[in-house]
């Protein structure tokens, strides 16, 4: 296995982890420490937040807002993100990705359970204007 799918594969652990954090803190009544502190882990953990719009004519403005989204988790070789559609400021999909040195950026192949946590990772995040 390689060294960028070694660092997806330890992302997806600690996503996992964040998300279990997460939910058991929120389903503790009351406990909006708890929420707070796993929440703040979150938002620390990516490196930056991008959104682009849909194709348009140039000059006009965007009219709906961002449809694509990109959490940047790591750079360098190898680099990491998650990047996928977004609806009403909120993502509908995500798709990790690993990049080694000189290699192009590659989808990496998630469980249902993994793509569920990614995506709800990415469910913490702001994505409007």
């Amino acid at each position: 296995m390689t060294d960028a799918i070694e660092n997806a594969r330890s992302w997806i652990a600690d996503i996992s982890a964040m998300i279990a954090t997460l939910n058991a803190a929120e389903a503790a009544d009351g406990e909006r420490d708890a929420i707070d502190t796993a929440r703040q882990a979150i938002d620390e953990s990516i490196l930056s937040i991008m959104v682009r719009d849909s194709w348009r004519h140039p000059g006009h403005a965007a009219e709906c807002g961002p449809a694509e989204y990109e959490l940047l988790l790591s750079t360098g070789g190898p680099a990491l993100r998650i990047r996928g559609e977004v609806e009403n400021g909120e993502p509908t999909s995500a798709r990790l990705q690993y990049q080694d040195w000189f290699k192009p950026w590659t989808d990496l192949d998630l469980t249902a359970a993994e793509y569920a946590d990614v995506t709800a990772f990415a469910q913490n995040f702001y994505y409007g204007d």
